[in-house]
C-alpha cells in the first residue's frame, strides 16, 4: 500500500485536511468529556488521546505534529499503563518510552518527515521529568494529573492547535 499522503512537503489541500482533523478529534474528545464524565484515574487517556489525535494530524503535514506527536503518545501510553496494572509500573517505564519515542523519531527524520534539528523532543522530555523529579513533580503532578489525564485535556489541546492551524491557513498566500 502507498502512502502518498505522507509527505514531507506541504500542499494547501494537506494543511486543511490537518486542520479538519485536528478540530475533528477535539470536539470529539469535548463531547466525550460532556456527556461521559469518565474519571480521569480510572480512564487515564488524556495524554493518550492528545498524541493520537496530533498522529492522525500528522498524516497530511508530518513536519508539523509528528514529534509531538509520537512523544504525546508513547508517554501517555506509559501514563494508561501506570495508573490501569496492566503490567508492574516504574518511572523506567516512561524513560523506555520516551528512548522509542526518540528512536521513532530519528527514523521520521532519516526519511526526511521532520527536521534533523527538532528542539521540540528535548522541551518534551523536560517537561516529563519535571513532572518526575520527586521535589516539584509532587505538587505539579497533584494539581495538573487529573487535568492532564482527562478528556478535557486532548479536548481543549487540539481543538486550540486546530484553530492556529486553520488562522495560519488563511493567512497563507494562495496558490493559483
Amino acid at each position: 500500500m502507498r502512502m502518498a499522503f505522507l509527505r514531507a512537503g506541504s500542499t494547501q489541500k494537506h494543511d486543511l485536511f490537518q486542520v479538519y482533523i485536528l478540530l475533528g478529534s477535539g470536539v470529539i474528545f469535548l463531547l466525550g468529556a460532556l456527556l461521559w464524565h469518565p474519571s480521569p484515574f480510572a480512564v487515564p487517556i488524556g495524554l493518550f488521546g492528545c498524541g493520537f489525535g496530533m498522529l492522525l494530524s500528522a498524516l497530511f503535514n508530518p513536519a508539523r505534529l509528528a514529534i509531538a506527536g509520537v512523544i504525546y503518545t508513547l508517554v501517555g501510553a506509559a501514563i494508561f499503563i501506570a495508573y490501569k496494572p496492566l503490567i508492574p509500573y516504574d518511572n523506567g517505564l516512561v524513560v523506555i518510552a520516551v528512548g522509542l519515542a526518540l528512536l521513532i523519531l530519528a527514523l521520521l527524520a532519516r526519511r526526511g518527515y521532520v527536521g534533523k534539528g527538532a528542539v521540540t523532543p528535548s522541551m518534551l522530555v523536560l517537561v516529563v521529568g519535571l513532572f518526575l523529579y520527586p521535589p516539584t513533580g509532587r505538587t505539579i503532578t497533584r494539581l495538573l494529573a487529573p487535568f492532564i489525564l482527562s478528556l478535557w485535556f486532548p479536548g481543549i489541546v487540539l481543538l486550540l492547535l486546530g484553530l492556529v492551524y486553520w488562522l495560519v491557513w488563511l493567512r497563507r498566500p494562495r496558490e493559483r
